[in-house]
């Protein structure tokens, strides 16, 4: 009976009050849109991902979730191991390299899909907290030395439910605060 009275535009006061507070549903253009919105948001911050067991596989996984993601290729030398001397492994590469000016809400979705992807990743560190070049402050990477994190930065490991307590809703001060707090007592910084 309601339908018939909108079709004949002859509603009551009371009735269209009830029918303005229903919301309409999202059209598809509307999900269309707000989807392009979250891709374009995600594909500013660079992904980069070392090449362990599945790498292509976790590009892959980044990508279908609007991040632009791909394989970070490192020089070899002719054996095979990374220029620095360590071979990737997932067991020498637990960290995660976090650029400072990416969104929490992005950086944390990443860092997820990542953990869920590889669970040996133990380690983040903050590129502010380093003398890291600029561009770094809007990439993520993961895959990055356990030596590095551990004995340059003296980073604690992360538990799983540290980083299940990740918030997406936090703000990019308490989000810092919360990486910090896993940093050595030598590296900790006052919060920026």
């Amino acid at each position: 009976m309601l339908f018939a009275a909108i079709e004949q535009r002859q509603l009551s006061k009371g009735e269209v009050s009830l029918v303005s507070r229903v919301p309409a549903p999202p059209s598809k253009l509307e999900e269309d849109v707000t989807r392009a919105i979250r891709v374009r948001d995600r594909s500013i911050y660079q992904v980069l991902v070392a090449w362990l067991h599945d790498a292509r596989g976790l590009v892959t996984k980044l990508e279908s979730n609007g991040f632009a993601a791909q394989i970070y290729e490192a020089e070899y030398n002719d054996v095979g191991e990374a220029a620095e001397g360590e071979e990737d492994s997932p067991e020498n590469s637990q960290a995660i390299w976090l650029g400072a000016k990416i969104p929490p809400a992005i950086a944390i979705e990443a860092i997820s899909i990542a953990v869920e992807y590889w669970p040996f990743l133990r380690y983040v560190h903050l590129s502010s907290d380093s003398a890291a070049p600029d561009e770094s402050d809007f990439q993520m990477f993961f895959g990055g030395a356990t030596r590095s994190a551990v004995e340059m930065y003296e980073l604690s490991p992360w538990t799983q439910r540290d980083f299940s307590d990740l918030k997406t809703n936090m703000s990019i001060q308490e989000f810092h605060k919360y990486v910090r707090a896993r940093y050595g007592h030598r590296r900790t910084r006052p919060d920026t």
